[in-house]
């Protein structure tokens, strides 16, 4: 598989091992590299005998005492922005005024997370802008189009989401456990009778998790107000929706009625437009007479149905 190896001192190695090489170089067992060969990106921050194993979805590596392995080199994003900022920490690390007090895998794991805490912060600003351009768009025109593409970014907010959760639980489960934390860092220290130094190397590595947590909860909360805000402007378009149905079902409602009394007025018409002599056709005022029974009748009707339509909140 191919992988680049990160050294200490900032060098790099393209390298393509196989499962056996990464097992005997870090001393793990084949179930422990699930996580990184497997296609299902399930969060994992746990120690393995001589390495740590992290599967961030966004960056998988294995990380010794000297030596780091990135995979994951396929995607463009790791190859341009992640290694180059693993490798600014590095040399920051290095040139330190304490003199890099940080062990190794605690700078690998910090590039790491704060790399993926980007990406993650990336993709809700991405999601966002496409929130507001759609939600925008809704309240101009109630179209299936529109309301397809809030879909949409509903569902990829989902999927960060439950990322951020995962990832947040994880955190937080690492550190409840003093023992989770000591562990985290591949020369073992006892969590309950440790050296000065080993309690600064702790300190320092809760830190860099605590603030980790720290923003990935942040990017949750805001997760969850955009979430509620396109809750809330779904509910109130339902409802111009619902108003905009009923107002066309009452106006067909009133069409139908008046195309009712016309058809039964048109009958009466019709009746008295047949070809038989009933002795009106002579009067000069059986016309205006028939015309005004007729109005007054249609009048009648219409307004007896629009009484009992406005009773029966019809209308």
């Amino acid at each position: 598989m191919r992988s680049l190896k990160v050294y200490g001192d900032g060098t790099t190695v393209n390298a393509s091992l196989s499962r056996r090489d990464i097992i005997e170089a870090f001393g793990v067992h084949t179930r422990d590299l699930r996580p990184v060969f497997s296609r299902k990106q399930v969060i994992t921050l746990t120690r393995r005998s001589r390495s740590l194993i992290l599967n961030l979805k966004y960056a998988k590596l294995i990380i010794g005492r000297e030596v780091a392995l990135v995979f994951g080199l396929d995607h463009k994003a790791v190859e341009e922005e992640f290694v180059p900022m693993l490798l600014d920490r590095l040399k920051i690390e290095r040139e330190s005024e304490e003199g890099g007090e940080q062990l190794f895998e605690h700078t690998i794991l910090d590039a790491t997370l704060t790399y993926v805490i980007y990406q993650l912060r990336d993709r809700y600003n991405d999601l966002e802008r496409l929130a507001e351009a759609a939600l925008a768009k809704l309240e101009g025109e109630l179209v299936d189009a529109n309301f397809e593409q809030l879909l949409l970014v509903k569902k990829r907010l989902s999927n960060i989401e439950t990322y951020a959760e995962e990832l947040e639980g994880t955190l937080l489960d690492i550190l409840k456990d003093d023992a989770e934390i000591a562990d985290l860092t591949l020369d073992k220290i006892n969590p309950d009778a440790h050296t000065e130094a080993e309690d600064s190397v702790l300190e320092a590595l809760e830190s860099v998790l605590e603030n980790a947590l720290e923003q990935v909860e942040n990017i949750s909360h805001q997760i969850d107000e955009l979430d509620e805000n396109i809750d809330d402007t779904q509910e109130i378009l339902t409802l111009k929706m619902a108003n905009l149905r009923n107002a066309i079902i009452r106006f067909d409602l009133v069409v139908s009625v008046l195309t009712a009394v016309l058809g039964v007025l048109a009958v009466i018409v019709g009746l008295y437009g047949v070809n038989l002599r009933n002795h009106l056709e002579g009067s000069p005022y059986a016309f205006w007479i028939l015309t005004g029974i007729l109005l007054g009748l249609g009048a009648m009707v219409s307004g007896a149905l629009w009484s009992y339509m406005r009773r029966k909140g019809l209308l």
